[in-house]
């Protein structure tokens, strides 16, 4: 039995990356005899407008670091506050965010688009940094952590002179190492993949973030374009690269604390 499941691990996990795997080789392919990739070369990856990509990458990570700090710190001071703390409609606040978790973005893209207008954020940075600030997810997350945290460290630290801030502080947040990684980890997936929004707020090209940037670049004719030695399939599998790139990085050096932390949240569950 131990060695069918693990046959079977072994086949999802190849299904699973087998597409990744895929579309890199096709980025470095330029011709293929009978589906077979014929010659490797960088062709594609030539094709592409390197000094436009970068201040793509320029304004991702100007909307992306703070993004994903100001939601882990959010999220895990909500997250903290709900699972420690007693305060009128905590329940029922509470539920809110679970609700907000199933709530498909698209329903709330027309009401959040007209806020941030009326608060003449449109065409900036913060206009695309502020409603992913809060995320549900990781307020729930937080919550069931901090649940399954002791209270005597914490009562040990008040009795010791510590206040409120400080016990959050210097106790909590150091024992919060595999929570914050995942927060991180989420939050960053949402607001590096957040296509509709960043386009929607980049008026000005100067603003285009990465995905919304290599999203237009083949927005035109493919018939019209000049690929050189490039092929379509390639130029879209090389962009497809990029995008993924920098999220898979995050999960492979934060893995360790990702597992440690969805086995919390398992077993609080």
């Amino acid at each position: 039995m131990k060695k069918i499941v693990f046959v079977l691990i072994v086949l999802l996990a190849v299904w699973g990356i087998l597409p990744g795997l895929l579309t890199v080789e096709t980025s470095f392919t330029s011709a293929y005899v009978f589906g077979i990739p014929k010659k490797v070369s960088l062709n594609n990856w030539q094709w592409l407008d390197w000094e436009r990509i970068f201040m793509w990458a320029k304004n991702s990570t100007i909307v992306v670091v703070p993004s994903v700090a100001l939601s882990v710190v959010v999220s895990c001071m909500a997250g903290y506050g709900f699972a420690k703390y007693e305060f009128p409609a905590r329940d029922i606040l509470f539920t809110l965010f679970v609700i907000a978790m199933v709530v498909p973005t698209l329903i709330l893209f027309v009401p959040r688009f007209v806020i941030v207008a009326k608060m003449g954020l449109y065409n900036s940075y913060v206009g695309m940094i502020l409603p992913v600030i809060l995320n549900p997810a990781g307020v729930f997350f937080a919550r069931q952590y901090y649940k399954g945290l002791g209270q005597d460290v914490m009562d040990a630290a008040r009795m010791d002179g510590c206040n409120e801030w400080q016990v959050f502080r210097h106790i909590i947040l150091p024992m919060s190492k595999p929570l914050i990684t995942i927060v991180a980890i989420f939050a960053f997936s949402l607001a590096w993949g957040d296509l509709l929004w960043q386009f929607l707020m980049a008026r000005d090209r100067n603003l285009q973030t990465m995905i919304v940037g290599l999203t237009t670049i083949l927005q035109g004719n493919a018939d019209l374009m000049d690929l050189g030695n490039a092929t379509l399939q390639g130029i879209e599998a090389a962009i497809s690269t990029l995008v993924a790139l920098p999220p898979m990085i995050l999960f492979v050096a934060f893995s360790k604390y990702f597992v440690t932390g969805l086995k919390i949240q398992v077993g609080e569950l």
